[in-house]
């Protein structure tokens, strides 16, 4: 029996770099996986959102021109509220009222679609982080699959070859142990 060669402090240095490489790659490997599935899942809600978007165009043109049809046209050029002076006055009042309503109503809701479009925004780059945390928490668990897998191929390794460094007593009659 050749005495086995002993290992120097360089090999296993190397080793234990090596080791870390490749842990590192298969880290970045997962999180490109991870990265890369994310990337098609929102890509199909953008084109989901742009079939939407274009539904919604597609209603506003039609609700569009379904208002401009069923709008009477004016004759020579007069609008029918201009014929009659003495109800001009009293509807001129009331239409004004309703010109203020519709503007205060307008204003709110201009108000209010500001106020949720911000909050929007703030959703969505909360949402944003925590998809970052989540692609982070799977590279992890797939990081501890990986080396929980490789801790029960070497415990089978070890199990499968009997270790030589460990000397075991041998009889070799009733008096002498070796």
């Amino acid at each position: 029996n050749s005495p086995a060669k002993p290992v120097q402090p360089q090999d296993e240095e190397e080793d234990e770099e090596l080791e870390l490489l490749l842990e590192e790659e298969a880290t970045l490997i997962a999180e490109q996986e991870e990265l890369l599935s994310l990337q098609a899942n929102l890509q199909a809600r953008i084109e989901k959102e742009r079939t939407e978007i274009d539904e919604l165009r597609e209603e506003i043109t039609e609700a569009t021109n379904s208002r401009q049809t069923a709008s009477p046209p004016q004759q020579n050029g007069m609008d029918s509220s201009t014929s009659s002076t003495s109800s001009t006055d009293s509807s001129s009042d009331s239409s004004s009222e309703d010109e203020e309503e519709l503007q205060d109503i307008l204003d709110d809701l201009i108000k209010e679609n500001q106020e949720l479009e911000t909050k929007n925004s703030d959703l969505s780059l909360a949402i944003d982080k925590e998809r970052q945390r989540c692609v982070q928490l799977k590279v992890q668990i797939r990081m501890l699959q990986r080396r929980e897998q490789q801790g029960c191929a070497e415990e089978a390794q070890h199990t499968e070859q009997p270790d030589r460094s460990v000397v075991k007593p041998v009889t070799v009659d009733r008096e002498t142990t070796l």
